[in-house]
């Protein structure tokens, strides 16, 4: 489980942070407690341990409750559980070793609680313990032969924290009406007492158990899998179908209506409202597009998707909004792109109604309909010029007098684009031509004096005259 291995990383250094300054709360009270502890049966030991990692489908604002989950001593074989540490000691006969973790009775999730100003929460410290039986088979069952002292870091004046006085191993922690939002860390020392009234530490693999309480006024915000098999949408431990938007769960985001996933919403969409899980306010996706499928966003779809006529480029289930300028799109998905073409985007945006020229890889295209068209050939306009046009691409290479293959006329170029401003002589073929604004000057009639030498123009071309 994911968040197994969280867990114990966070007891790692919570168990730092807690021994630099610690404050301990209730330790007189709770030894006193702990002499009953010592006479519980093994009936109700064996029920009292929750395996607490085995999270029930419909939580409740209520402690969890037990479940015999465990096997008993003398078992030759155990069903390894989430939740709690498992150890890895080869352990002698007749040693012990112990493993704990505390838990809360927290709708927001039991090993990190979350609470509300005005709202109490039931925090246990449970244990097992593991050993190798005089067969050699390697047995862990509960234990509840201990007692604890609690130790508390954070803001002490936000919390009102009280012992249960039949099981000296839970808290009731109450955030108070006028806290404000904030971080609580609570910490256990597991304690025994001895028949000869010294007590000793139990030491728990991996440092003190330590639990993060946090404080907050928000909503909490989670999505539940029902027995269905469906995901629900929870607010407060309330089932919420008025919210639409989307939800985050775990690495996953969804879109929710009417209290579960919309699997009618595809491709892509727009969402007004977006939130992480949890009780901080943590807004997702809000006011923006997002890709999704079945109603789940999609997060490995690449290509185009169409929105109310328009085209987006999409990747990762968002559109792509510093994509400007031309770019080459590849046919990745056959819904939404067959062919591989140069598109004209502005913020991801396939602009459809541009008409112009466009630089890609230091050449520049021409474009109509906001997409490069190869089978565009000849001079087209752009900004007030006039640029040689092949396949789609200014002919840079076109310098001189250049045919149109359209209107079969004579145009004089340099680097692709029609020399308006030019008028004059140009060469071509051994030949001279007469060229004004150009544009071969076929319909001048007259004499030009080029080089000293007087020529006659007829149909654009130089003769000398006799």
């Amino acid at each position: 489980m994911r968040h197994g291995k969280q867990t114990a990383a966070f007891f790692l250094a919570a168990a730092m942070v807690m021994s630099s300054s610690p404050a301990v709360v209730f330790a007189e009270e709770l030894e006193s407690g702990a002499e009953q502890e010592t006479t519980v049966t093994e009936a109700s030991t064996e029920s009292e341990l929750t395996s607490g990692e085995q999270e029930s489908t419909e939580q409740t604002g209520n402690a969890v409750p037990p479940e015999d989950n465990l096997l008993s001593a003398g078992s030759a074989q155990e069903k390894p559980e989430e939740g709690l540490p498992q150890d890895n000691l080869r352990l002698d006969a007749n040693n012990y070793e112990y493993t704990g973790l505390l838990f809360s009775s927290s709708y927001t999730g039991e090993l990190h609680p979350t609470v509300k100003p005005g709202e109490t929460i039931e925090v246990e410290a449970k244990a097992k313990r593991i050993f190798i039986s005089e067969d050699g088979d390697r047995i862990v069952e509960p234990f509840t032969d201990f007692y604890v002292e609690w130790t508390l870091s954070g803001d002490e004046n936000a919390v009102f924290i009280e012992q249960d006085k039949e099981n000296g191993r839970r808290l009731y922690v109450t955030a108070k009406e006028e806290a404000d939002e904030g971080e609580l860390w609570l910490s256990a020392r597991y304690m025994h007492r001895n028949e000869d009234g010294s007590a000793e530490e139990i030491k728990i693999p991996g440092g003190v158990p330590s639990m993060h309480i946090c404080i907050e006024k928000g909503p909490y915000r989670e999505l539940r899998k029902g027995e269905d098999g469906k995901l629900y949408y929870y607010e407060d431990n309330k089932l919420n179908t008025e919210f639409e938007g989307v939800i985050g769960y775990w690495i996953d985001s969804f879109y929710i209506k009417d209290g579960t996933v919309a699997e009618d919403i595809n491709g892509l969409h727009f969402v007004e409202e977006g939130y992480g899980s949890g009780g901080a306010e943590k807004p997702l996706y809000c006011n923006t597009f997002r890709f999704f499928k079945d109603g789940q966003v999609d997060k490995y779809f690449e290509g185009l998707a169409e929105y109310d006529g328009a085209k987006f480029y999409v990747n990762g289930g968002t559109v792509v909004t510093d994509m400007n300028g031309l770019y080459l799109v590849s046919g990745t998905d056959e819904e939404t792109t067959t062919d591989d073409k140069f598109y004209f985007f502005s913020n991801g945006q396939i602009q459809s109604e541009y008409k112009g020229l466009a630089l890609y890889d230091n050449e520049w295209f021409y474009l109509e309909n906001g997409y490069l068209d190869t089978n565009i050939n000849g001079i087209v306009e752009h900004d007030g010029g006039k640029f040689i046009v092949a396949v789609g691409r200014i002919a840079k290479e076109a310098n001189g007098l250049w045919q149109d293959p359209k209107d079969k006329k004579w145009y004089f170029a340099a680097n692709g684009q029609i020399q308006t401003q030019h008028t004059g002589v140009a060469g071509y073929d051994g030949k001279l031509f007469y060229v004004i604004k150009g544009e071969l000057a076929t319909d001048y009639k007259g004499t030009i004096k080029y080089n000293g030498v007087v020529y006659e123009v007829i149909n654009g071309q130089l003769y000398k005259k006799k």
